[in-house]
C-alpha cells in the first residue's frame, strides 16, 4: 500500500521572500496547495471505493506527479508547480467511470463556449473533439475512443490556462524587479539629497548632482513601467511577452540617460527655461524625472532643442 504524505511533508509553502523573487504571489500560492490537497482527498476517496487500484503504477504515478508539484511549489516555482499537477490531475480520467467522462465531456463543451478560453482555436477544438456524435455512446466503448477525446480536450484546456497564468506570472516578476529598483533609487536619492551641495552653478555641476540627475530618470522610468505592467492582462502572445520583459528591465538606464541628455538640453539653454535662482535645482531633478517617465517629453525636448539649433 502507498503510503500518504504527513503532515510535516505537506507543509510546502514557501515563504513570502522566495514568492516575492520567483514573481508569484500568496494568493496564487494558497490556491495552488488548495488544490492539490482536494485532489488528493478525492483520489483517496477513488481508492478507497476501489482497492485494486492502490499500488498500482497508475497511482505510483500521480505520487510521483504530485511531489514534483510539491517540491516546485516549495521553493516559490509556482507556475512550474501547476505544470506538474495538472497532467497528475488529468491521469483521474484514466480510471474514470462511463458517466463521469460523458459529464466532463459537458462541462469542457460549456466551458469551450462560454468565450472563457484566451484562444479561439482552443474553443473551436474542443467543441469538435466533444461533439455530441462521438460522445454519446453506449457505456462499452472497447476502443476508448470517448476516454481518448475527453483527455485530450482537458489537456488543451489546461495548457490554455498554464499559458495564461505564465503571461500572468510574466508580468508580476517585471513588476517586483522594478519594484525591488525603485527602492534602491529612493535609498540613493536620498543618500545622495544629503550630500550634494545645492549652491553649486548647474552649468557646471558636481558629480554627485549629476548623478541624483540620472537616479530621478531612474525614478521616473520605474514608475511609468510599473503604470503600464498594471494594464496588462493575459492576452497576447507569450513571446511578445518574453520580448517585452527584455524591454521592462532596461527601463530604468534608458530613464537615466534620457534624464541626462535632458538637462544638457536645458543647461544649454534650448529650452528656455531658467536655471537660475534658488528652485532651480529641483527644476532640473522634475525635468529628469519627466524625462524618465514620458518619453514624449524627450522627444519633445529633442525636437525643440534640434529646431532651435537650426534656425541659428
Amino acid at each position: 500500500m502507498t503510503e500518504t504524505p504527513t503532515d510535516d511533508e505537506r507543509d510546502d509553502a514557501p515563504s513570502v521572500l522566495r514568492l516575492l523573487f520567483a514573481g508569484s504571489s500568496r494568493a496564487a500560492s494558497q490556491r495552488l496547495t488548495a488544490s492539490i490537497e482536494n485532489f488528493e482527498a478525492d483520489l483517496e476517496y477513488r481508492l478507497d471505493l476501489d482497492e485494486e487500484l492502490r499500488g498500482t503504477a497508475w497511482e505510483k504515478t500521480i505520487r510521483a506527479q504530485l511531489a514534483d508539484a510539491r517540491a516546485h511549489h516549495k521553493r516559490g516555482e509556482v507556475d512550474t508547480a501547476w505544470r506538474c499537477f495538472t497532467p497528475a490531475a488529468r491521469r483521474e480520467l484514466e480510471k474514470a467511470k462511463p458517466a463521469e467522462l460523458i459529464a466532463q465531456a459537458d462541462a469542457l463543451r460549456h466551458e469551450a463556449a462560454s468565450g472563457k478560453l484566451s484562444s479561439s482555436w482552443r474553443s473551436e477544438l474542443i467543441r469538435a473533439l466533444l461533439d455530441e456524435e462521438h460522445i454519446e455512446v453506449p457505456a462499452d466503448d472497447p476502443d476508448q475512443d470517448v476516454r481518448r477525446r475527453v483527455a485530450i480536450a482537458t489537456r488543451i484546456r489546461d495548457e490554455d490556462a498554464d499559458n495564461r497564468y505564465y503571461r500572468v506570472a510574466l508580468v508580476r516578476s517585471q513588476r517586483s524587479l522594478l519594484l525591488g529598483v525603485l527602492l534602491v533609487c529612493i535609498v540613493i536619492v536620498l543618500l545622495l539629497a544629503a550630500t550634494v551641495d545645492w549652491n553649486t552653478d548647474l552649468g557646471d555641476p558636481t558629480v554627485g548632482f549629476v548623478a541624483l540627475v540620472a537616479v530621478f530618470g531612474m525614478l521616473g522610468a520605474c514608475l511609468s513601467a510599473i503604470q503600464s505592467l498594471g494594464h496588462a492582462g493575459a492576452q497576447g502572445r507569450i513571446p511578445e511577452y518574453v520580448a517585452t520583459s527584455l524591454i521592462t528591465i532596461t527601463r530604468p538606464a534608458l530613464g537615466a540617460a534620457a534624464a541626462l541628455g535632458v538637462y544638457a538640453i536645458a543647461a544649454s539653454g534650448l529650452l528656455n527655461i531658467s536655471l537660475e535662482g534658488e528652485e532651480a535645482h529641483l527644476t532640473v531633478l522634475a525635468l529628469a524625472f519627466a524625462a524618465g517617465f514620458s518619453e514624449r517629453f524627450v522627444l519633445s525636448a529633442v525636437g525643440t532643442a534640434t529646431g532651435s539649433t537650426q534656425e541659428k
